[in-house]
């Protein structure tokens, strides 16, 4: 997939939500992504990801890698502290609901 692919497949996993950003940290002087509502999930267990990285299309695609290939035993929440959630993996080509 191309970079610009990547950023609308990570927008469009998290509509109603306030979405995805990408920041410049002044403390650490890197880049980072931001996707709200958008976290690691599985086993009780709720966490971020991601990293800091030196340019703006890194970040993008650490988080990118991140959320298309969790842990093992987890996957994307979205909206994991609201009555809204949704579970998603990644198949591949889409976000696939999780039963």
């Amino acid at each position: 997939m191309t970079f610009d692919q990547k950023v609308e497949a990570l927008a469009a996993v998290i509509p109603g939500i306030p979405g995805l950003s990408v920041s410049y940290s002044n403390m650490t002087k890197q880049w980072y992504v931001s996707g709200a509502g958008l976290e690691y999930g599985g086993n009780g267990f709720l966490g971020g990801f991601g990293g800091h990285c030196d340019t703006p299309q890194e970040a993008i695609e650490e988080f990118w890698e991140c959320a298309t290939n969790p842990p093992d035993g987890l996957h994307i929440a979205i909206g994991g502290w609201s009555d809204k959630r949704r579970d998603v993996r990644w198949n591949g080509f889409m976000w696939k609901d999780i039963e």
